[in-house]
């Protein structure tokens, strides 16, 4: 009985899902972005929420370009309306794009097609949690193919997780941010302030407004701490 107790136990621990910790990188935000959404994706308690947020806001400040993403992101889960509002008031209202020759900005606008704007974050969400997409789906992004190295995979059967490129998962946000009314990169937002330096001021507000501590990026047993 021991014998065979050994190699049953070894094989439940090989697939026991690792905890989201373990896929954080304080050399790249967009690892704790991917994080923050996997957590999303299943409900969240309100212990849940604290991590979340400060996932967020650890992105924005290792990656400045995620600011805007990582603002999105804080505005999905809060249910405090006038919390909600300043953060909106956090997002440019510029509509400035990298390429407007390829893009127009009335095709972007969340206000002119609210509708189709949540159906593409739908789908934006679902190639950066590796879900393969369906065809339709895929058209939806069709004015922005430009972005991407190579297109997501379509399929009319999920069977599993697609590994994702960094390259893909920045052209999925990119996306987003042009969808949603928010400069697309660092250079647009430059152009868009007149050279304002605001991102940094931007996430150090965000950090104060939810009392996070922009120097513990690490996440052990069951708290935020400094790296070692």
């Amino acid at each position: 009985m021991i014998h065979f107790s050994i190699p049953i136990v070894l094989t439940l621990s090989l697939i026991q899902p690792s905890h989201w910790s373990d896929s954080l990188s304080r050399f790249n935000g967009l690892t704790y972005i991917q994080a923050a959404e996997d957590i999303i994706s299943d409900g969240i308690t309100e212990d849940e929420r604290k991590d979340v947020e400060h996932l967020f806001i650890i992105a924005s400040i290792i990656d400045p370009q995620l600011r805007n993403h990582s603002i999105l992101g804080l505005i999905s889960i809060e249910s405090d309306l006038i919390q909600r509002n300043k953060l909106r008031a956090f997002i440019p209202t510029t509509h400035q794009l990298v390429v407007p020759s390829v893009v127009q900005s009335e095709t972007l606008s969340i206000e002119s097609q609210p509708a189709q704007a949540v159906e593409i974050c739908k789908v934006l969400t679902k190639i950066r949690k590796g879900i393969q997409i369906k065809k339709d789906e895929l058209e939806l992004l069709s004015p922005w193919y430009y972005l991407f190295d190579t297109l997501p995979q379509t399929t009319t059967n999920q069977t599993r997780r697609t590994v994702l490129t960094e390259n893909m998962i920045r052209a999925t946000l990119q996306v987003e941010l042009h969808v949603l009314g928010g400069a697309s990169s660092w250079s647009a937002n430059y152009v868009a302030t007149d050279g304002s330096p605001a991102s940094m001021n931007i996430n150090e507000d965000l950090a104060s407004m939810y009392n996070v501590n922009h120097a513990n990026t690490h996440y052990k047993n069951g708290r935020w701490v400094k790296p070692d």
